[in-house]
């Protein structure tokens, strides 16, 4: 065999070691980013869970509070004379009714844009996920085809017996 063609081999050889190396620290660093974004993925489901949990908790916390102010109030109006069928009894409990129905639709509608924010947060990690495997496959494929392209020159330069062009 002849030296020159001998370190052509040996080139090309180093070179598709060189190659394999790096796709395969490229498929890693692709593994590595997708298990990130998945659990990005995870926490923000679980953040948006949680919101929705929160928002029953503060809903279930007012309610509550209504329930105790009631009793105060009735407790309240029964030493004043007040009996429950008065208008001025039923119109005030009638617009303490009214206050808490609109801050239970505003406490579900804070709650309900936490959970949306969290459920973008889901739906972001999901595309950045595809998009590290589209990404990584595109580098690849470009570490393959400069390999094959520098490979290609060392044998076009050496011009070994066996290469016809």
């Amino acid at each position: 065999m002849e030296p020159l063609t001998f370190l052509a081999i040996l080139q090309v050889a180093l070179t598709i070691g060189g190659t394999m190396a790096s796709v395969n620290a490229q498929r890693r660093a692709m593994a590595y980013q997708s298990m990130k974004y998945e659990l990005e993925q995870k926490q923000y489901k679980d953040q948006a869970d949680s919101e929705a949990l929160k928002t029953l908790m503060d809903e279930n916390a007012r309610k509550k509070k209504y329930f105790e102010q009631i009793d105060e109030n009735r407790a309240l109006l029964s030493i004043t004379g007040t009996t429950t069928d008065s208008a001025s009894y039923r119109a005030f409990f009638k617009a303490g009714k009214a206050v808490v129905k609109s801050d239970l639709e505003k406490i579900k509608l804070m709650g309900t844009e936490r959970r949306l924010a969290a459920l973008y947060g889901v739906q972001q990690a999901g595309a950045a996920r595809q998009g590290v495997g589209a990404g990584g496959k595109a580098g690849i494929i470009s570490t393959v085809g400069r390999s094959l392209m520098g490979g290609y020159r060392v044998v076009k330069e050496t011009k070994p017996s066996w290469f016809q062009e």
